[in-house]
């Protein structure tokens, strides 16, 4: 609705001068200025809807405020998960065996009060909702990180706990060659094992047949290593009784082993029946004599190896004659000794 206002020419207060010109009738729109109710009521209606402007921009604010603050907490529980998992020395991830399994509980309660810490500090409930959310997510994958890592080595000590066994029934058989009912056992054992870890793994028949031929004849072939030293009869009787279940590789390995052990044996006797012997009628033990013996053994190998026996000990006991006879001069120079009872012998 139109209107017009009158409005004086404007006087300066306390100012005695000719009045500014001006002044006359101003057309407005009275309908704009009209807030409803008394001058009081639109004043408090402006202020309210200020303050319903203010409460909005304010409320905008703190929600991007709390998520400032819900992503700052949730890069330190990533950091923190980091660092549990992959940390080049403790890293839950970097555990193996049986090691895995007694830090897995460890591991998760760690990361779970880190967790609870970060929800300590959240100041609303809003904070508190936000984070909740995502700690969720963040402890299932957690969880089913360590889980599948848990179970990966569960397998690995599996593997090795068997293998463990394995190995001690080796050494079990190379120590009791000359038993047979010890090494039965550790053929039953290590053939167990072996199905246990193809049940585990899941293996075909034959890569299980496979694993069983190889870890039978490496128990074989430690029970024959053992009794080779000691009695090279019993090796070769053991490596005739088994030999259908000794792989091929191993028997040549075997054989070559055994033959090597009765060449020893016989080079040993020779050597003791020469080193040992009373020459002929009219001819003297000299090393010669002994050289020509040995010499005429039929078997290279055997031949080779007893002389070479043979002129070691003819060696060493020229050095203990030379070792006498210096003994025998110190004395006779240092005390004048003549009579022969007093000098030292051969016999002591």
């Amino acid at each position: 609705m139109a209107a017009r206002i009158w409005i004086p020419p404007y006087k300066p207060l306390r100012v005695s001068t000719q009045a500014v010109p001006g002044g006359g009738y101003l057309n407005i729109d009275a309908s704009a200025g009209q807030f409803g109710g008394s001058v009081l009521g639109s004043l408090g209606g402006q202020v309210a809807e200020g303050a319903a402007g203010i409460a909005t921009a304010v409320s905008e604010h703190l929600a991007f405020d709390n998520e400032a603050v819900v992503k700052a907490a949730d890069v330190r529980l990533g950091e923190a998960e980091q660092t549990l998992l992959f940390d080049l020395q403790d890293g839950y991830l970097n555990t193996q065996g049986q090691v895995a399994l007694t830090h897995a509980p460890a591991v998760l309660e760690a990361y779970t009060q880190a967790q609870d810490r970060e929800l300590a500090k959240t100041a609303d409930d809003d904070q508190r909702g936000m984070l909740q959310g995502l700690n969720e997510r963040r402890l299932a994958s957690f969880t089913t990180q360590v889980e599948r890592h848990a179970d990966t080595e569960r397998q690995r000590w599996y593997d090795e706990a068997g293998e463990r066994r394995i190995a001690q029934m080796q050494a079990d058989a190379r120590l009791h060659w000359s038993d047979d009912a010890m090494l039965r056992r550790a053929l039953g054992t290590t053939r167990v094992e072996v199905r246990e870890k193809a049940k585990r793994k899941g293996w075909v028949s034959p890569l299980t047949e496979a694993a069983l031929r190889q870890h039978t004849s490496r128990i074989l072939v430690a029970a024959i290593e053992g009794a080779v030293e000691h009695d090279p009869d019993r090796a070769q009787a053991v490596r005739t009784r088994y030999d259908k279940h000794i792989e091929a590789a191993d028997q040549l390995a075997l054989d070559a082993l055994l033959s090597e052990a009765q060449t020893r044996r016989r080079v040993e006797a020779a050597s003791a029946e020469i080193l040992n012997a009373t020459p002929p009628d009219g001819e003297a033990s000299t090393p010669q004599w002994r050289l020509r013996q040995a010499e005429a053994i039929t078997e290279p190998a055997v031949r080779a190896a007893t002389i070479r026996r043979v002129l070691r000990a003819d060696a060493e006991t020229q050095a203990r004659a030379r070792a006498l006879a210096e003994q025998v001069l110190a004395r006779v120079l240092k005390d004048g000794l003549t009579d022969p009872s007093q000098t030292p012998s051969a016999n002591g």
